[in-house]
């Protein structure tokens, strides 16, 4: 069985938010540090101390395995084990030959820029032999790169496996594929590149949903805390090299900070920092170096040299950590030789804090330093490199409010609102250059903190209210500033409790929500082989019995949908008794109602009904639609989510036609539908199936943020002004991150709990729309659409220009007899108030309400 090997975390997301990846090549404020970061890059090593999980996946069943539980520890301590001392699987006769293999899944905390993928093995005989090898480097976008490796001898009784990249890749994951003849042993695995840095980001906003009232500026604190990865020897507030006797020569001392850190380990021929031990004691021919850093979590340190004719050397080198108690951790370095390169290396298994690092290196007669590189992560009152990271605050359409303002790591950071806090929304966004990436983004990549500004409101002000037009799916019931329905309680297919049912719904009620529970799976999905057979009575009868106590356990639910989206499922299609079966068991429903004294009403789903117009036709069709009370559309634009004056009548016209044609006329509600935004990576992969193969993949064109507060809107009014008589958007916050698959980003709020501007127009929508008759919509020139809500002391209207255009549209252009006396309010999608013109509104893309007396 796969089996995930834990390890100490070297990342803790903090806050609300962990933001991205710094590429430290220097520090601007550490100015003895001026001269190197003008050249220097990322110091290339073994960075799989950077790994976030390793995860271990035999192809099949092995008869035996052995070392899995260290599979971690001892497949990235440096050291190329033998056999007894390696991962091995065991595949016997009866494991078919393409399933002898072992998946390699490794994940980083950060991204990293990889340059050669090695994996180590122990082959003592012909049975353990490597078949085949594939690396899968995995990009930020989820772009999947795949190599097959190169199989080479390292020594006797040992095979090393090599992938390089096709090109330099900065890539999230690797996946290593290995093929073997009967049994394989890991000894090593070495990924040889650049780790990156990572920024975590703790936005504090004390306010409940992060809504504030207008007029009141606020304070949003924001902490920045650097963490650098990779090689942080740009950190070091010290370093000295003291000789252990007086050295014969030296050479560069004065400059050994400089080229010790700058990245370079292959000085040739003669820049080196130099000691020589010519006619001095043997035992006291060695250089102890030292040096201090913020608190880091030190995985490996690296010292090289260079031999340039064989008299420079290391005989041997220990390396002292010392933490900030003084607490020590001593350990001996591990010794190579590479051409005329010369390494001491120690690589911890795991990763040891440190603000002191001692080391000990001794020589046969010469040492040549060339370079010293320190592994870690540090999250320690640290500075940005250049540029420095900056908020701004911006409205919804991207603009500007704001100047940039500098933050400082390490700290807290007030941020304050603008001074001229209008109703509407506030995007607080992050950027900086090139260099930094915030979480799961490219470098360069900005990202936003939503707000929004509008009258406060309270639960207590909300009413139970069956009238109302919206809902929202999966809401938080606490938020006051929602619609009157909710869509959060799939009915409990477990063992029933009646009092949690009851309180359940009563929960709703108590914060003035009407909920809209959804049956489905349990009792309901009980039809055998996939509706190709009727159901059994017993089976009818305990859906009835679940049903009723349902019911009876609280008599306030009046609306029910039964089943969900059930025509996208293969039964619906093929299923030679569905619709006999759906037939009995809205039968069923309709007798538990009578048997609990409740006149509860069904309702029935039909999913993508743009797209599947004969699945409308085959319900309305059918003997089981005059048993339902209302028909239910879910109408998701899949898979580019076009604007709704392109589709919406359409679809309406059509369904309102068949229900004539069929004499089934049903109340249309739209339970569910929605549209994701664009939360993907620019250019990136955003949709399903296999992202490599043109055959299986299907992108999706997520919205803007500001097109996705366009889409709400235009959703609700033309489907009001259509004939739908409740509206459900789908929905209140994101269900993820990942940032490839679009159900992850449906939310009105994102995955972190932050406002989107679709939020903001949600409440707006609320607060103007709900409670209102749809009175007319009107088409004019101009690509003008305008609706009309009535009622009972005021009026409100819709206003937009589609596809394209903006300018004024007169009073009396609209042909509804306004005049700017009328005028009451005129606010923009997300609540942000306008001036009031004699000659009349200016329409955009961007929906306009304008309240007027009656």
């Amino acid at each position: 069985m796969p089996r995930e090997i834990s390890r100490r975390a070297l990342l803790q997301h903090t806050g609300v938010l962990t933001v991205g990846a710094v590429a430290v090549s220097g520090l601007p404020n550490l100015a003895a540090r001026a001269e190197a970061a003008a050249t220097k890059s990322w110091t290339f090593g073994d960075i799989t101390f950077a790994l976030s999980s390793l995860l271990l996946t035999p192809g099949g069943e092995p008869s035996a395995s052995a070392n899995v539980d260290r599979a971690w520890a001892l497949l990235t301590d440096g050291n190329t084990n033998d056999a007894a001392d390696g991962v091995s699987y065991d595949f016997d006769e009866s494991t078919p030959a393409d399933d002898r293999y072992v998946d390699l899944d490794s994940t980083f905390v950060a991204p990293a820029d990889v340059r050669t993928v090695r994996l180590s093995f122990a082959v003592p005989s012909e049975e353990f032999e490597v078949r085949g090898c594939t690396v899968s480097f995995v990009a930020l976008d989820g772009t999947i790169n795949q190599v097959a490796a190169r199989i080479g001898r390292a020594r006797a009784g040992f095979v090393t496996v090599t992938a390089v990249p096709p090109f330099p890749r900065t890539v999230r994951s690797l996946v290593v594929r290995v093929t073997t003849a009967k049994r394989l042993v890991l000894t090593e695995f070495e990924v040889i590149g650049a780790a990156h840095g990572i920024v975590n980001l703790a936005v504090t906003d004390p306010t409940e949903f992060h809504v504030h009232a207008p007029g009141q500026p606020f304070v949003v604190e924001v902490t920045p805390d650097v963490v650098a990865f990779g090689d942080v020897t740009h950190l070091l507030g010290e370093l000295t090299l003291t000789p252990g006797t007086q050295p014969f020569a030296t050479r560069y001392l004065d400059q050994a900070r400089t080229l010790l850190t700058d990245g370079r380990t292959d000085y040739v021929p003669d820049v080196g920092v130099l000691f020589d031990f010519w006619g001095t004691p043997e035992d006291l021919r060695y250089v102890d170096l030292a040096l201090s850093l913020p608190s880091t979590s030190v995985s490996s340190v690296t010292l090289n040299a260079f031999n340039m004719n064989g008299e420079y050397d290391f005989s041997g080198c220990t390396v002292t950590l010392v933490d900030e108690g003084g607490a020590t951790t001593t350990k001996e370095a591990r010794l190579t030789t590479a051409g005329g390169l010369v390494t001491a290396q120690l690589v911890l298994a795991e990763p040891v804090v440190a603000t002191r690092v001692l080391a000990r290196m001794f020589t046969p007669y010469k040492l040549n330093l060339t370079e010293l590189s320190l592994t870690g992560a540090t999250r320690t009152g640290l500075s940005l490199p250049d540029p420095a990271l900056v908020a701004r605050w911006k409205d919804f359409r991207g603009q500007r409010l704001t100047d940039d303002l500098a933050l400082s790591a390490g700290t807290v950071n007030q941020v304050n609102s603008p001074a001229n806090l209008g109703p509407g929304y506030y995007g607080l966004e992050f950027a900086a250059g090139p260099e930094v990436a915030f979480a799961d983004h490219l470098p360069g990549e900005r990202r936003e903190y939503g707000f929004t500004v509008t009258e406060l409101r309270s639960l207590a002000q909300r009413a139970v209210n069956p009238g109302s037009t919206c809902g929202m799916v999966h809401n938080d019931i606490k938020d006051p500033y929602l619609g009157g329905w909710s869509k959060n309680t799939s009915w409990q297919t477990g063992t029933f409790d009646a009092d949690a049912w009851h309180s359940t719904i009563q929960a709703r009620r108590a914060a003035g929500l009407l909920e809209l529970p959804l049956v489905s799976g349990g009792d309901w999905d009980a039809a055998t082989n996939g509706d190709k057979s009727p159901l059994t009575q017993e089976e009818l009868d305990t859906l009835q019995r679940r049903l009723r106590d349902h019911l009876r356990a609280d008599q306030t639910v009046e609306y029910w949908e039964l089943g969900i989206e059930e025509n996208l499922r293969s039964a619906f299609h093929e299923g030679a008794h569905y619709w006999s079966n759906l037939d009995a068991k809205v039968s069923a429903a309709r007798r538990a109602a009578d048997e609990a004294g409740q006149a509860a009403k069904w309702i029935y789903q039909v999913a993508e009904p743009n797209s599947r117009r004969g699945d409308v036709t085959a319900f309305l069709q059918s003997s089981a639609a005059t048993k339902f009370d209302v028909l239910s559309l879910h109408p998701y634009a899949w898979p580019d989510f076009a604007s709704p004056e392109t589709w919406m009548r359409s679809l309406m016209d059509f369904v309102h036609a068949e229900m004539a044609r069929t004499g089934v006329r049903l109340p249309i509600w739209l339970t569910e539908v929605g549209a994701p935004h664009a939360g993907n990576y620019p250019g990136g992969w955003f949709g399903y199936g296999d992202r490599n193969d043109p055959a299986t993949r299907s992108p999706v064109t997520g919205l803007s943020r500001r097109a996705e507060v366009g889409y709400l809107v235009k959703i609700h009014v033309l489907g009001s002004q259509l004939g739908a008589d409740k509206v459900f958007w789908y929905n209140y916050q994101d269900g993820g991150s990942d940032r490839t698959y679009p159900e992850h980003h449906f939310g009105s709020r994102d995955f972190w709990g932050f406002p989107k501007p679709a939020y903001a127009a949600y409440t707006e929508l609320v607060r103007l729309i709900d409670g209102r008759a749809p009175a007319g919509l009107i088409r004019g020139a101009g690509n003008l659409w305008w609706a009309t809500f009535t009622g009972a002391d005021d009026d409100v209207h819709v206003g937009w220009r589609y596809p394209h255009g903006s300018g004024r549209a007169s009073w009396g252009a609209l042909g509804l007899g306004l005049d700017s006396g009328q005028v009451i309010e005129i606010v923009d999608a997300v609540g942000a108030r306008q001036p009031v013109d004699q000659a009349g509104p200016i329409l955009t893309a961007d929906p306009l309400y304008v309240r007027t007396k009656h």
